[in-house]
């Protein structure tokens, strides 16, 4: 199975069959250690423009539906006059979202230790975009306006792999600073507005194919820091924030399309319970 078209679900069933696995050598003194991961993220809205609806981005968007047969009848009947979109979203950002995954490592003493980590989570994204409604019996000088969301649900898996090193302890805290390298894989899982408490989809044009859900992969890298405390002789409490700079991939570049991409410094942070 491609990155790309990663499943949430198979993503945190392989990673607990995996702890599972190293849980029956983390009982000895080879300083394996294993865990899960719960905490927010919080992404660079550079690529959250995807989800605007705009031509730029989406073959047919929302100024599409507003035209097509199929849809313009609903429209009519709504608006009564005639009517205009005057403004497309302009400030898509992506909401915190809740980040849950899983961590393997070694530690190779009591200074330095060796992870690699997948956390994933389901982004969101909304906005508006206003509509102008000529109706002559306005009394305004200007004709009314009425705004309509627009939203955009989205997978994104991070993978960080790198070392961790321990710079100060202190009565059973020790704190420490990660580095490591990012790998990323992003899916749109949803794309759509709303007009009149009905979902029109927004549908995005990748290689000459009709996708709603394109993605793409990106790498960086990022550092931080964390606390962890041992609560127990097998259980240690981990708490981090994680900055990285790396590169996401909404389109991948094609014959017919180039790509689209940006690089930018995203935000976690999480709690993980340890065993080891």
């Amino acid at each position: 199975m491609s990155l790309l078209h990663f499943d949430m679900k198979k993503v945190l069933q392989s990673f607990l069959v995996l702890l599972i696995s190293v849980s029956g050598v983390a009982q000895d003194d080879s300083g394996i250690f294993f865990g899960v991961n719960l905490g927010a993220h919080i992404a660079n809205k550079k690529t959250a423009i995807m989800y605007s609806g705009g031509s730029n981005f989406s073959l047919y968007g929302i100024e599409w539906a507003f035209d097509h047969p199929n849809y313009k009848p609903d429209f009519d009947n709504y608006f009564q006059y005639p009517y205009e979109i005057v403004e497309l979203p302009q400030d898509m950002t992506y909401r915190p979202s809740l980040e849950i995954g899983g961590i393997i490592g070694y530690s190779v003493d009591q200074s330095l230790d060796i992870f690699l980590e997948a956390n994933v989570g389901m982004l969101k994204v909304q906005d508006v975009f206003v509509v102008e409604i000529q109706d002559p019996t306005s009394t305004s000088v200007d004709y009314p306006l009425e705004q309509f969301p627009v939203f955009g649900e989205e997978q994104r898996l991070n993978i960080n792999a790198g070392l961790r090193f321990t710079v100060f302890e202190n009565n059973g805290v020790i704190g420490y600073l990660p580095l490591f390298g990012n790998f990323n894989s992003v899916k749109i899982e949803r794309n759509y507005f709303v007009v009149n408490n009905r979902e029109y989809n927004i549908v995005h044009n990748i290689q000459g194919i009709t996708n709603e859900r394109p993605g793409g992969t990106g790498f960086g890298g990022g550092s931080g820091f964390g606390f962890k405390y041992r609560l127990s002789d097998q259980i240690i409490l981990d708490a981090s924030y994680n900055a990285h700079y790396t590169k996401v991939t909404m389109i991948k570049e094609s014959s017919i399309r180039p790509e689209f991409s940006e690089w930018g410094l995203h935000h976690s942070v999480l709690l993980r319970i340890l065993w080891g």
